[in-house]
């Protein structure tokens, strides 16, 4: 609730009308000096979603509202264990990655960089993206398609400063 708006306003927090779970809701939260007993955090601000990342974070049962904080826990975890397992089937479906196999082929050299303005019409292209790094030491993607049989990479030069476009020659040479 805010009051006082003459000269400010402040807020005040009222602990018994949250109904979802943060750092407060935790058994090892210490309520004097707004800081965590397991590990060195000092959370002094509603908000802090540092509890989800927490190991030690375990539901306090004197928390107000304690059972709808703890279906929201309950779902949460179910949550994070079917992403858990639908990550690691996708992981065993997906063996061979094609990008990356196109990339490697690129770094063995022997490419010639060539602009172009639009696609060339009858050449079966590959999209892909390398990271060159600039003499200023800063490291940016350089998108492009190559065809892969006549050896040629076709860059649009627009979109790139002629620094980076030398460093992608020096790359794929």
């Amino acid at each position: 609730m805010a009051w006082g708006y003459e000269r400010g306003f402040v807020i005040e927090h009222n602990d018994t009308l949250k109904k979802r779970i943060d750092c407060k809701s935790c058994c090892y939260y210490d309520r004097h000096d707004k800081s965590c007993m397991k590990r060195p955090l000092y959370l002094p601000v509603d908000g802090y979603n540092s509890w989800r990342n927490c190991r030690f974070f375990e539901l306090d049962n004197s928390t107000c509202n304690y059972e709808q904080k703890r279906k929201q826990l309950e779902g949460i975890e179910k949550r994070k264990k079917q992403e858990c397992i639908q990550g690691q089937s996708q992981k065993r479906l997906k063996p061979y990655n094609q990008k990356n196999s196109i990339r490697r082929t690129i770094l063995q050299g022997g490419y010639k960089v060539k602009p172009h303005t639009c696609r060339p019409q009858g050449v079966k292209l590959e999209h892909a993206m390398l990271e060159v790094v600039l003499s200023s030491g800063k490291a940016i993607k350089i998108a492009f398609m190559c065809d892969l049989d006549k050896k040629v990479i076709y860059i649009s030069y627009g979109g790139y400063t002629d620094e980076a476009i030398e460093a992608l020659k020096q790359l794929v040479k």
